[in-house]
């Protein structure tokens, strides 16, 4: 068998026989924020990591020391990089030795896919949840682009406004819950299995109330919304093709055809917020939607969105 770890010399022959026998390692770095440990005093306490390595299976903390994370400087933050055959891992950080002081008790353990060289970048005790960077770049499946990890069932995603990059799925990917904050973008190219809830938020600016100024047009993002759950405060309105004029649309009326068009505007008295965040929540539309088009000649009329 062959074993390539990083880097490796591209004069070296390989032959067909050979070829299948190759193992790669790949550079895995972990990183975890020791700063949400109640208790921890740097100096003193020492930070291991365990899990389902090659060779090195669910290691007691403490015995062995090839697993113990080093500072980084004069922070909160350990390291520690292991050589590690592509594959899926499951993993846990520990304070001192035993499986006494985990990050909690039992599972869920964390969970890294590795297909090449990664980092993490956890928060000790914090493992439900992630928030998307871009630091890196616009590829959901990096880590660099993640507080805690590149998201899976299980994970929350969040996905917070005002960043340069945002994520863009090639292959498939999962989380549990996801929330798209009002500015932030997310395309999933039908790549996405979301497990749990999606919400996504969107603020529009208001309208004094008695003026009639700020209207917006706006499709729902979920596959279906009670009307009096997203639009309080807000005229909701549809267009009608065969009048030509907007109808208004009951609280109480159940939003279910994606991809169509509505008109609302928030509606505010003087001393309340000038703008109102509106949040959808329920399954994400994903992959390439369509929507029914309707003209009734000599009677109809187009409505561009």
């Amino acid at each position: 068998m062959v074993v390539l770890v990083g880097q490796y010399n591209a004069a070296i022959q390989l032959t067909s026989r050979n070829l299948a026998d190759i193992t790669v390692y790949n550079p895995v770095t972990f990183n975890v924020d020791m700063s949400t440990a109640t208790g921890f005093i740097p100096g003193t306490d020492v930070v291991y990591l365990a899990g389902s390595f090659p060779g090195a299976v669910w290691n007691e903390p403490g015995t062995n020391p090839d697993l113990q994370m080093s500072r980084v400087g004069s922070t909160l933050t350990y390291t520690i990089t292991l050589q590690l055959p592509a594959g899926t891992y499951q993993y846990k950080y520990f304070k001192n030795s035993s499986w006494n002081y985990g990050e909690w008790d039992g599972e869920p353990n964390r969970i890294l896919n590795v297909s090449g060289t990664i980092a993490t970048n956890d928060v000790w005790a914090l493992y439900n949840s992630t928030t998307w960077t871009g630091a890196v770049d616009s590829d959901w499946a990096n880590a660099g682009n993640w507080t805690n990890n590149v998201p899976y069932e299980g994970l929350d995603v969040i996905i917070p406004a005002g960043l340069t990059n945002y994520p863009v799925l090639t292959a498939n990917g999962s989380c549990q819950d996801i929330t798209i904050a009002s500015g932030a973008s997310l395309l999933d190219g039908g790549f996405l299995t979301v497990a749990g809830i999606a919400t996504v938020q969107q603020t529009i600016e208001g309208a004094l109330f008695g003026t009639n100024d700020k209207w917006h047009l706006i499709s729902q993002p979920v596959a279906s919304i009670l009307a009096s759950d997203v639009f309080t405060y807000c005229y909701l309105k549809e267009f009608n093709e065969l009048t030509g004029l907007y109808a208004n649309i009951p609280g109480g009326t159940t939003l279910s055809t994606v991809g169509k068009g509505y008109s609302t505007m928030y509606s505010y008295e003087s001393g309340a917020p000038t703008s109102k965040t509106l949040e959808f929540t329920g399954a994400l539309n994903t992959g390439a939607q369509s929507v029914a088009l309707t003209y009734t000649p000599g009677i109809g009329r187009w409505l561009e969105l």
